[in-house]
């Protein structure tokens, strides 16, 4: 059990690490943006600004913070407060995708939250 939770955990610090970074969060949001565009998209994007930048690199190193904590002890007790954590998350990311204009591109994350969610559920429930 401790293990997968972990491997989640990890997989999860893999992905919020940009954020994190100041030199590399603005260019993943670019990076984002640039896959935007090429596929035809062409979401319309306000710039982030050095207010958008700071917070985006805060909930960066909260996100790495937590997800190192729950890497470090793989823990059921983190784990469950995980799990509906993610759901919240999934559905701010649809309601900016449908409602806020946020680029659809951002549904990949929907999904590592929901994977997520649903592999450490069916690790607690065993």
């Amino acid at each position: 059990m401790q293990g997968t939770l972990q491997r989640v955990a990890l997989v999860d610090l893999f992905l919020t690490l940009p954020f994190a970074l100041p030199i590399v969060a603005p260019a993943v949001v670019q990076a984002i943006l640039w896959l935007d565009r090429e596929l035809g998209l062409a979401t319309p994007v306000e710039p982030l600004g050095s207010l958008g930048a700071l917070f985006l690199n805060l909930l960066g190193v909260l996100a790495v913070c937590w997800n190192g904590a729950r890497a470090v002890s793989g823990s059921a007790e983190l784990a469950r407060i995980d799990v509906p954590a993610r759901g919240v998350v999934a559905l701010l990311i649809v309601g900016y995708v449908v409602l806020g204009g946020v680029s659809p591109l951002l549904l990949f994350f929907v999904a590592t939250e929901l994977g997520g969610a649903l592999v450490q559920t069916r690790v607690l429930f065993r």
